[in-house]
């Protein structure tokens, strides 16, 4: 599966972007060396807009986590496998935007408006009762889910990897049925 996508998306709205690339650099991500990284604006990210789809009470409020919001910002990274290693440890280069925003916002910016689906969503430890997150993503009847199933005429994700907080047994299973 990782070897059929090269470029992941990270969304996370906890970390500033200078404590973002202080992780990029050290540890790093082993295998690999950073090759380059880019500043990426806004009118980047949306060259076609934003229709934002509206969180519904049923969501949780977003002002709740106020405090834990960090300025949005979005950092373009590459790396490139270093030579001690083979095509077994992973691709020859790996793209990865990290984004500091709201998941299901960075979402809609980045996918529906251009006509595009992701081809895999992982939802990592999401953190929705004290972790941070204003939202449930492991419900998809909440902004994530709605967005990704029922507002993005592109389609859903081929793949959904799930990993909550817990027991692993607690994972098996994707945490949206469709």
């Amino acid at each position: 599966m990782g070897g059929d996508v090269l470029s992941f998306v990270y969304v996370d709205y906890g970390f500033t972007r200078q404590e973002v690339r202080a992780r990029i650099r050290e540890p790093g991500l082993q295998g690999y060396r950073l090759v380059g990284v880019r500043e990426i604006r806004k009118g980047e990210l949306t060259p076609n807009g934003w229709k934002r789809i509206p969180p519904e009470p049923k969501d949780g409020d977003p002002r709740r986590v106020r405090w834990l919001i960090r300025p949005p910002s979005c950092d373009w990274y590459v790396f490139e496998r270093e030579e001690d290693y083979d095509d077994a440890h992973g691709p020859e280069r790996l793209s990865l935007p990290s984004l500091c925003a709201d998941g299901a916002a960075a979402l809609q910016a980045l996918y529906i408006p251009n006509g595009v689906a992701a081809l895999v969503i992982a939802i990592i430890q999401p953190g929705h009762g004290f972790g941070g997150n204003w939202s449930n993503f492991e419900d998809p009847a909440q902004i994530l889910g709605r967005s990704v199933l029922r507002h993005n005429p592109a389609g859903i994700p081929k793949v959904l990897p799930y990993r909550g907080i817990g027991r692993q047994e607690c994972n098996e299973e994707p945490c949206w049925p469709q």
